[in-house]
């Protein structure tokens, strides 16, 4: 055996017994779970016995929801720069380029939405 496929085995491995301890866990946790049947009492918000005296589901504002898409959008993006750091001995002016094109349209995307004030209150 090749040090190749040595290692596709331990990744195989490693993917095997981690599928195997969630489908262990998931099967205890349905073994220790209570059947929890909801009534209208358990459903509602608690306020010291009373009924609430208004709407306890406040609606956000639709920029608080363009804020949580840009910074998720962002953070996969920054994800993509781990990576490159362990290969950045290795790189090639090739790439060095088309990881700057990456950071250029990440910039040019910014400098959008700042032009749209969707980052701004």
């Amino acid at each position: 055996m090749n040090h190749i496929n040595l290692q596709w085995t331990n990744i195989f491995i490693f993917c095997f017994f981690s599928l195997v301890l969630c489908c262990i866990l998931l099967f205890v946790s349905y073994l220790a779970s209570v059947e929890n049947k909801l009534d209208n009492e358990k459903s509602s918000p608690f306020e010291c016995g009373f009924h609430p005296f208004m709407e306890t589901r406040y609606r956000f504002e639709v920029k608080f929801y363009i804020i949580s898409i840009l910074f998720i959008v962002f953070d996969v993006e920054v994800l993509y720069f781990f990576p490159l750091a362990m290969v950045l001995p290795y790189m090639t002016i090739f790439s060095m380029f088309l990881f700057l094109f990456f950071v250029v349209i990440l910039v040019v995307g910014l400098i959008f939405e700042i032009s749209r004030d969707a980052l701004d209150f």
